[in-house]
Parts: C-alpha cells; sequence; structure tokens
C-alpha cells in the first residue's frame, strides 16, 4: 500500500483483515550531522533496555494509540511535533490545560509542514522564512486545518524549543546538502518520487534566498499561541535513540510508553505519514493530483532534512504499515 493513503484500521465482512506491520528499514538514516544519536549513547543504556524497546516497537499493541476523539466521536483534527519528550505543560491559547490529549505527530506541526509544502511548490519565493510561517498559519487557519507545536522548559533567547521551527534556516539548506540521501530514503519508503526534482530545486532556489537571514523561532510560536492553538510544553533533553514513521490512520506513536518502559532513559521521533497526506488533501483540495503529490513530498523533504539536522543519521528506522489479507473462502 502506498504511504500517504492512510485506509483507517477496521475489520468488517465487506472488506479483507487488516494486519499490522511494523518494519525495521535501516540502521540509520546514514547522514546528519546532529548531535541526537544512538551510537554515542548505546553503551551506556545497555543491550537489555535497548532490546526492551524493540521490542515495544515491534508490537503495533504497544507502540499504536488512538488519536483523542471529538464531542463527536471522531478522531481530533490536531496536531504537534514528533520531539520524543515527555509533557510538562499544555497550553490553549492563554489558558493552561489539565489533560493531554493524544494528538497525532509531524515534525514541527502542521504550519511547519505547510510551510514545507509552500517551499517545495515555489510558492515561498522572495520571503524570509517568518514570512513563509505566517502565510502557512494564516493558511491552516483558512482552510480550518487543527494544528498545535510545542515550546520547552528550558528554550532561551529567540529560540521556541521546537528546532524543526528554530532551526528552519538550517533545514532548508540541508534539503539541498543531503539532496541524493533524502532522495534515496524516499525511494527506501517506497514512495514515488515524481516531480521530487522540482520540489528539490524549489527548495534550493529558498535556500538562496533566504541564506544568512536572521530567523526567531520564537516569533513563530508566538503566532501560533495568538491563534489559540494548542502548545505544549516540554521538558528535558533529547534522549530520542529510534525513528518511527507510522501510516496507520487514526494512530500514533506511543511515545509515553517508551518513554514508560525505559525509565525516561529513551525516546523516539515519532511521525505519522498520514498525517502529512491528510494536511495536504486539506490544505490543497483543488490543485492537480501532481501538485497534490509534489506537496506531499515537500513534507517528506523538510523532516527528513530535521532528521538530518537534528541526528547524526545513526537512529534505527521502523516503518508501521497496513497489509492487506485474503479473505477466507
Amino acid at each position: 500500500m502506498e504511504f500517504g493513503e492512510g485506509l483507517e484500521l477496521k475489520r468488517s465482512q465487506e472488506v479483507p483483515l487488516i494486519t499490522i506491520e511494523v518494519r525495521k528499514i535501516s540502521d540509520g538514516l546514514g547522514y546528519g550531522d546532529g548531535g541526537i544519536s544512538y551510537n554515542d549513547r548505546e553503551t551506556e543504556v545497555g543491550n537489555e533496555l535497548l532490546q526492551a524497546v524493540e521490542d515495544a516497537i515491534r508490537n503495533p499493541d504497544e507502540i499504536l494509540v488512538p488519536i483523542s476523539l471529538d464531542k463527536k466521536g471522531s478522531p481530533i483534527d490536531d496536531d504537534g511535533c514528533g520531539d520524543g519528550r515527555g509533557v510538562k505543560r499544555i497550553f490553549e491559547g492563554a489558558i493552561e490545560r489539565l489533560k493531554s490529549l493524544v494528538r497525532s505527530k509531524v515534525f514541527g506541526g502542521g504550519a511547519t509542514m505547510i510551510a514545507s509544502t509552500r517551499i517545495g511548490l515555489g510558492k515561498a519565493n522572495g520571503k524570509s522564512v517568518k514570512e513563509v510561517f505566517s502565510d502557512s498559519i494564516a493558511k491552516t487557519k483558512k482552510k480550518g486545518i487543527g494544528f498545535g507545536a510545542h515550546t520547552d522548559d528550558h528554550a532561551k533567547e529567540s529560540n521556541s524549543g521546537c528546532r524543526a521551527i528554530d532551526d528552519a534556516p538550517e533545514i532548508i539548506q540541508n534539503a539541498v546538502r543531503f539532496r541524493k540521501n533524502i532522495e534515496s530514503s524516499i525511494e527506501i519508503l517506497g514512495i514515488n518520487t515524481s516531480g521530487l526534482n522540482e520540489v528539490f530545486d524549489n527548495f534550493e532556489k529558498f535556500a538562496e534566498s533566504v541564506e544568512d537571514h536572521p530567523h526567531a523561532g520564537v516569533e513563530v510560536i508566538d503566532e501560533i499561541k495568538e491563534a489559540d492553538k494548542v502548545v505544549k510544553e516540554l521538558e528535558g533533553p533529547h534522549l530520542e535513540m529510534y525513528i518511527v514513521l507510522n501510516n496507520v490512520k487514526g494512530f500514533t506513536v506511543n511515545q509515553e510508553i517508551i518513554r514508560k518502559i525505559s525509565d525516561g532513559k529513551i525516546q523516539v521521533f515519532g511521525i505519522d505519514i498520514w498525517r502529512l497526506w491528510d494536511l495536504v488533501q486539506k490544505a490543497y483540495p483543488d490543485e492537480s493530483a501532481e501538485d497534490q503529490h509534489k506537496a506531499f513530498l515537500s513534507e517528506l523533504v523538510y523532516s527528513l532534512a530535521t532528521a538530518a539536522t537534528l541526528t547524526k543519521g545513526d537512529l534505527p528506522v521502523f516503518v508501521i504499515s497496513k497489509q492487506l489479507e485474503p479473505m477466507a473462502a
């Protein structure tokens, strides 16, 4: 099944049974110059703990958790970042909330992913990084798309605490720098790369136009807060040792269980691939299928460039997807 299709998880007499498959597709992306590393912490954490975490990742009943439901009983149309850290406080605008709902996860939240589509589709040329984020926030609000973000408990000065936003200029540069590597990663995922060259070319044009321009992630977060969106304050340092890509619609990666199993020593990055496609369809309902696909590829490019910016490229990568079983005769 193609990534992005995201069929609902269900069983009935009218459709074949659906099984969940968890596959380890690599021992690491193989590229990246960030500080988050599996190899650097492997000995410190120990094989027993690592095995317990990998067992949990391979178990769909443990690693997947359903998205929280709204008052009508449907999964909430909201998202946050794939950051693996725990939640300290939750704000909706200026109001502090006591309950943390389960929402889908994409790097930087939905507004960041829509920003990536504007870059990849050539709609960001001539603008600053901040202007692209502002345009994306405005677009998500206009289309009625739910989205959120996060800060952390030790962000300083111009930073928000979300590196997918704070490091946006570097991420965009790394999308160009690691172009061939990112293309290979997308191919390994089995995703159609038609239009990818055009997406990369647009990233390169934008990267050249904003090189060395100042950027303050806190300004982006402030704008998201002003839109009364849910912004969670995360706590502590980054301790991610795995990347988990999920394509089971209505579910997300259970990062909390990984922190619990490891006594807080191991975290995982979680990205809901189905949410990327969901955002594209909601943001660009009138665009051609080709442009929708290029928007989806743009999100993948930014996501993989984010991973390359944050990590050393040695975090094992797992993919969760659905397989259709033939119905019994």
